[in-house]
């Protein structure tokens, strides 16, 4: 029920009165008894309410007891909270003063979904990755995160104004994903079945393909099957 109010405020955005909130303050240490997944959930809940920040307003010292990195969140992170509708983001600024261990010890302990880990995971490790305005570093990001992690790592680095943040480099990044840059071995315009005509077996195709597409994302060559295989003195 202490979790439900909580929840029921971010949702509905009402006031707790001050006696309720004492009550449930005296009796924050009975959520330790519950299901993990159910405090799982009813946290998910609370981040995916438009309100998520009048849940920390009235329960930060509440929830601390079963997430102790909550007592750590300042007002301004809080108030960002509302910011954001990707739950994800929501983990991600609770745990953003914490290393990517942590973060994931506590989803882990809290049984949450493999994939919503490794996502939050991802998100946290690019939000506190220093964004190049050098376009094939940008691209190397792309090729190892998926281009949506990548946008909202931009996105909270911008709204939670860190120092980190580069405009320009959000700006080329969103380019760089606008126009389809090729940053993967599925997107170039040469497989390990065109290689094969040239003899090419085992090892080595995957080594000419990776070079192929390291000189796309260089921008040495265009992603055309014909300059590549000339690009790779395949072709007489």
């Amino acid at each position: 029920r202490i979790l439900r109010a909580l929840r029921f405020a971010a949702q509905l955005d009402f006031k707790i009165d001050a006696k309720s909130v004492n009550a449930m303050r005296t009796h924050a240490h009975l959520l330790n008894n519950l299901a993990v997944e159910r405090v799982f959930q009813e946290l998910q809940l609370i981040f995916a309410a438009k309100h998520a920040s009048l849940a920390l307003f009235y329960g930060q010292e509440i929830l601390s007891h079963i997430i102790i990195e909550m007592d750590q969140l300042s007002a301004f992170e809080i108030n960002m909270l509302d910011e954001f509708e990707d739950v994800r983001i929501k983990w991600v600024i609770c745990f953003r003063s914490n290393t990517v261990e942590e973060l994931q010890h506590r989803l882990v302990k809290l049984k949450a979904p493999k994939q919503f880990v490794h996502d939050c995971i991802q998100l946290h490790t690019c939000y506190h990755h220093r964004f190049s305005k050098d376009e094939y570093a940008l691209k190397l990001m792309m090729h190892h995160f998926p281009n949506t992690i990548l946008q909202l790592a931009m996105d909270m680095q911008m709204k939670l104004q860190d120092p980190m943040y580069d405009v320009e480099a959000h700006r080329i990044l969103n380019n760089l994903i606008e126009t389809n840059a090729c940053v993967q071995l599925k997107d170039l315009d040469l497989n390990g079945h065109d290689l094969m005509e040239y003899q090419i077996k085992g090892k080595q195709i995957q080594v000419l393909l990776d070079k192929a597409l390291d000189g796309v994302m260089r921008d040495l060559v265009v992603n055309s099957k014909t300059e590549l295989l000339a690009w790779l003195n395949l072709t007489s």
